[in-house]
C-alpha cells in the first residue's frame, strides 16, 4: 500500500505538458492548434511535391495518404510546377474533409493545379 502512496506523489507537480509527454500525448513542435484528419489524393498523371505544416512531401498519381495534425493543416504546393520559379498556393486543409490535386479549369493554361475540396471524409 506504501508504494501506490509513493508513485502517486510522483505524479503531483506534473502540468499539463509533462503529463502529455508521460501519457504518449501529441503535444510536440509546439503543436498548439485542434487535432484535425483530412485526407490528400492525387488526381494528376504526375507526381506532385507539397509541403504540409512543414514536412515535405510527395504524392504519386492516384496515391491518396490520411493525415493527423495539430499544427493547422496548412498545405502549400507549386499551382504551376512545369514553369519556372515556384508559384506557391496554401490551402487549410478542414477537419474531416477530402481534397484533391486536379488540374485547374478555370485557367487558359493545360497543366496549372488546383487543390480542390471533395467533400467529407
Amino acid at each position: 500500500m506504501s508504494s501506490i502512496c509513493a508513485n502517486q506523489d510522483l505524479f503531483v507537480d506534473l502540468n499539463e505538458t509533462d503529463a502529455e509527454t508521460v501519457s504518449g500525448g501529441i503535444v510536440r513542435r509546439g503543436g498548439a492548434g485542434q487535432n484535425e484528419i483530412f485526407k490528400i489524393k492525387n488526381q494528376l498523371p504526375f507526381r506532385v511535391a507539397y509541403i504540409i505544416d512543414g514536412r515535405a512531401r510527395n504524392l504519386r498519381p492516384g496515391q491518396s495518404v490520411l493525415w493527423f495534425t495539430n499544427e493547422g493543416g496548412n498545405v502549400t504546393f507549386d499551382s504551376l510546377p512545369f514553369r519556372p520559379r515556384f508559384r506557391a498556393r496554401t490551402v487549410n486543409a478542414a477537419n474531416g474533409r477530402e481534397y484533391v490535386f486536379q488540374f485547374n479549369s478555370s485557367t487558359f493554361r493545360p497543366f496549372d493545379i488546383t487543390l480542390a475540396d471533395n467533400g467529407a471524409l
